[in-house]
């Protein structure tokens, strides 16, 4: 197994693909592959993946996750409220535990009744998110159980949940208003990435004069950024954390 946070993760999924018998399964917070690799053919590792919402990282390990989904090969995300930073340990067990889970899946591990049922603990939180009004978050829960678990025990429960929420108008309105959450903070995240790039450029001019190296670092709005962040609108405030991380990390 390997594992890693940011930088580190990338290391981690290039070991993965580069160790295709030796990898069976990678952890990677907050990174996914190596910068500039391209990834043609459906890797052989289980991933287990986490970043937070306001982590400029978060569109690449959720369109990775995409991938690995298409590719049906293993997979989880784990998406937290955080910025660019490591999880919180639980989650870290977690993802150690899905580990374990995979391994027994494929037959590497004997096959224990008592370690799966410890394992499907989570369905008491996917319940608990959905009695706190999480409709969403527990209807991903749900999905990611009844996957993990079928052929394991009996994920009757789980399968029957899946489907009435399936079924559910109320729910697929709440998954239409976050899918267009996800296209709003694309395209907010879009006009800053553009200038970050045209704002490197400047800088990375030879001789630069001081005077226009301080006007283009200006252009980065970054008083304006930390001002959006702590505002009101919970889009625009997830962009502007991330992109103040952007700069820090490509700075």
């Amino acid at each position: 197994y390997a594992a890693g946070f940011s930088g580190g993760a990338r290391m981690a999924t290039r070991l993965g693909l580069s160790l295709q018998n030796n990898v069976l399964g990678v952890i990677a917070v907050a990174g996914g592959l190596p910068n500039g690799y391209e990834v043609h053919d459906a890797p052989h590792f289980a991933l287990f993946s986490v970043v937070g919402l306001r982590d400029f990282n978060y569109p690449e390990m959720k369109t990775l996750d995409e991938r690995f989904a298409k590719w049906g090969i293993p997979h989880h995300l784990e998406v937290t409220a955080t910025e660019h930073q490591w999880p919180a340990k639980e989650i870290c067990t977690e993802a150690l535990a899905w580990m374990l889970l995979q391994a027994i899946r494929s037959g590497r591990t004997a096959r224990d009744s008592k370690v799966i049922d410890e394992l499907y603990s989570r369905w008491s939180k996917a319940q608990q998110d959905e009695r706190d009004g999480m409709r969403v978050q527990a209807f991903r829960e749900y999905e990611s159980l009844f996957a993990d678990f079928k052929g394991l025990r009996d994920v009757s429960e789980v399968e029957a949940k899946v489907a009435q929420q399936k079924d559910s108008a109320e729910l697929q309105k709440l998954l239409k208003e976050d899918e267009n959450h996800e296209k709003k903070r694309e395209r907010i995240d879009g006009v800053y990435i553009e200038k970050l790039g045209i704002v490197r450029s400047r800088i990375e001019t030879p001789q630069m004069p001081a005077e226009r190296l301080n006007a283009a670092l200006q252009d980065l709005d970054i008083p304006y950024l930390r001002k959006m962040a702590k505002g009101k609108d919970p889009d625009r405030s997830i962009i502007a954390a991330r992109h103040l991380d952007r700069i820090i990390a490509e700075g």
